[in-house]
């Protein structure tokens, strides 16, 4: 089993903290947090990382900077915006994001016939 290896950035120290220990559940995921818009950048650049996790508590221009420094770097990055919730709704939400889910879900082409 690979490791899944995550970048959070998060303005808010407590925020940033809770994220870490909701993800650290996991044995399989291995994150870096940071506070800082500019060290994001700088471990985005230095580790290749599968997830970026941006807080939705970040001011909307540091935002748009890191989605565009991080698909310049690399373009097949998935990036989640996580507005906040309940502990398992942030797993939820990462394993939906990384096509992890082990629930099969059937698809209809048309729902209405």
């Amino acid at each position: 089993m690979s490791v899944l290896n995550i970048l959070v950035y998060c303005p808010d120290n407590d925020t940033l903290a809770n994220m870490l220990r909701i993800i650290a559940i996991e044995s399989a995921w291995d994150a870096k947090g940071t506070t800082s818009d500019e060290e994001a950048i700088e471990l985005f650049q230095y580790r290749g990382y599968d997830l970026v996790i941006l807080s939705g508590l970040t001011d909307v221009k540091i935002e748009a900077k890191l989605k565009a420094m991080f698909t310049r770097l690399n373009k097949q990055i998935n990036i989640l915006i996580y507005a906040g919730g309940d502990d398992w709704f942030l797993t939820a939400q990462i394993n939906t994001i990384m096509g992890m889910s082990n629930e099969n879900m059937l698809v209809k082409d048309n729902p209405f016939g």
